[in-house]
């Protein structure tokens, strides 16, 4: 089973991510990188939310939100989580520029939302079709 460390300043990783080394250039300073508060991982008060809690509905923009499959060898529980796909999301569109000068990246992220933890947070994208080809609803 995989345990998660929360960062005060980003989202929560796995402990095999953790001693993974980065992609060069992700990481340029020793200082920790302040993340938009729209990236941090939340989480609900209780561990687990019934589908009845559920709001598939992205709170950048509104949309309803794509059902997706997270990757097995993602760190995430193997069971869908909600990703918004809507490309004109404002998080979305200001991700591109935020990589940019921050990571000097060319990619974004889009909101992701775990109804079976709470969890929320980025999903990072390299190009508007990333992680399409998982959407199962």
């Amino acid at each position: 089973m995989t345990t998660h460390t929360q960062r005060r300043d980003g989202p929560a990783y796995s402990a095999e991510s953790l001693s993974t080394p980065s992609p060069a250039g992700l990481h340029r300073s020793t200082t920790p990188s302040k993340f938009p508060p729209d990236m941090k991982t939340q989480s609900t008060e209780s561990a687990v939310v019934t589908t009845n809690d559920v709001n598939d509905k992205c709170p950048h923009c509104g949309m309803t939100m794509s059902k997706w499959m997270p990757p097995d060898d993602s760190g995430w529980n193997p069971v869908y989580q909600y990703i918004c796909f809507n490309d004109e999301c404002p998080y979305y569109i200001q991700g591109w520029e935020w990589m940019l000068t921050h990571y000097e990246q060319k990619a974004s992220y889009r909101h992701r939302f775990d109804p079976h933890t709470g969890d929320t947070g980025p999903l990072a994208v390299w190009s508007p079709n990333a992680h399409r080809g998982r959407i199962i609803d």
